[in-house]
């Protein structure tokens, strides 16, 4: 079956691309909690924040959201990482959320 989100990266499935580069990929959420909802994730499969080793990563997911906020002129924004039995899909995630009640 695959990974959904390793699936996206391999453009076997659609995604709505907001930003990509060599190691990450940002596409707009299929059921977005607020008008600005944007999924960040690592092109390599890191089930999440919790495994090994992932600190660096989650430092570049930052980096990567300040990336698009400069880009699109976001003035306020929440990051969400969800972890264990609350992640929908198994590979690892930020939640980017702007322009809405949910921040």
């Amino acid at each position: 079956m695959g990974c959904l989100f390793c699936k996206i990266v391999e453009k076997r499935l659609p995604a709505e691309i907001v930003f990509e580069d060599e190691f990450f990929l940002v596409f707009k959420d299929i059921h977005p909690r607020a008008p600005i909802h944007y999924l960040i994730i690592p092109k390599d499969h890191i089930e999440s924040i919790a495994s090994d080793n992932s600190e660096e990563i989650v430092k570049d997911l930052i980096k990567v959201a300040k990336k698009i906020v400069v880009g699109q002129g976001i003035d306020g924004y929440k990051l969400v990482f969800n972890v264990g039995e609350k992640q929908n899909v198994p590979h690892m995630h930020m939640h980017f959320l702007a322009g809405g009640s949910s921040e």
